[in-house]
């Protein structure tokens, strides 16, 4: 019983270690600082491009840090997207240009 529990502690840092690792991933942290910072510099000039960059990014937020056992539906997919091109557009103001094609299901 001292043994497993031994080992067991002896493990604890590196799943925690692992957790954290894909926790980052998921997370992009360089993705996250870059639009909070764009959101600090638009409250005053442009409030609601800031709220608006901030609901997507916490929307965007949710949907990483589910379950990763459940499925997700192309509309949910297609709605994250949008709301990941809302926040770059606001970044980047008037450079970011995008646009997709959708196929209607046979």
């Amino acid at each position: 019983m001292y043994i497993e529990a031994a080992r067991r502690n002896s493990l604890a840092p590196s799943i925690s270690e692992a957790r954290l690792s894909v926790l980052t991933a998921r997370i992009r942290p360089h993705f996250l600082f870059n639009s909070l910072n764009a959101a600090i510099s638009l409250i005053r000039l442009r409030p609601y491009d800031a709220e608006t960059l901030l609901e997507n990014l916490a929307n965007l937020f949710r949907a990483q840090l589910r379950d990763g056992s459940q499925n997700s539906t192309l509309g949910q997919e297609i709605e994250w997207a949008q709301e990941y091109i809302a926040i770059e557009q606001i970044r980047m103001g008037h450079t970011a240009r995008t646009g997709y094609v959708a196929a209607p299901c046979a």
